[in-house]
């Protein structure tokens, strides 16, 4: 990852973390929707990681959207090329991720999709995130395996935020 000026603030007592950044997350350009114009741009970035090497980035775009990057770690698995994640949050229902809804896009590492717009303090995705304590991804490997991992969101709502600009996010229901 390209980065210049880069910042860290950590919660206290957390392991989330927002990193601001320049140039977008992993290298890459925006997905669809977002604008990429070639000129250097500040964007902040919730970053939490778990034990297991797992990452999980969230962060919005120009036209408001909100991204999700969900990382497997190293090695030799790679995902599904096929088949979405889905995540549950805290002992909600899971949620599905779709190629249609959310634009999931899979790497061999990493699904890339959206958890709708910010300044909308009507995002339930988001607030169940921003409000809550665990939030536990279900993926299929290549081999057609599935694994599950969790992360803590403690410290979550500070940094998501800042990265996604959007303070009308309210409590959950």
């Amino acid at each position: 990852m390209h980065c210049r000026g880069e910042r860290i603030d950590h919660p206290p007592g957390s392991r989330n973390t927002l990193r601001h950044l320049t140039d977008s997350p992993a290298g890459r350009r925006p997905m669809a929707g977002g604008a990429s114009d070639g000129s250097d741009k500040r964007i902040d970035v919730a970053i939490v990681e778990n034990d297991s090497g797992h990452s999980l980035h969230l962060f919005s775009d120009d036209m408001q959207n909100v991204h999700a990057t969900f990382t497997i770690r190293g090695g030799f698995d790679t995902m599904d090329p096929g088949v979405c994640p889905t995540y549950r949050v805290d002992q909600r229902a899971p949620v599905r991720v779709t190629f249609e809804e959310e634009r999931c896009r899979i790497l061999p590492k990493q699904a890339e999709f959206t958890l709708g717009k910010t300044g909308q303090g009507n995002n339930r995705k988001l607030r169940r995130i921003m409000n809550g304590d665990s939030i536990v991804f279900r993926y299929r490997l290549g081999g057609g395996n599935y694994r599950e991992t969790k992360f803590t969101l403690r410290g979550s709502k500070y940094a998501l935020t800042t990265a996604v600009e959007d303070l009308e996010v309210g409590v959950d229901e």
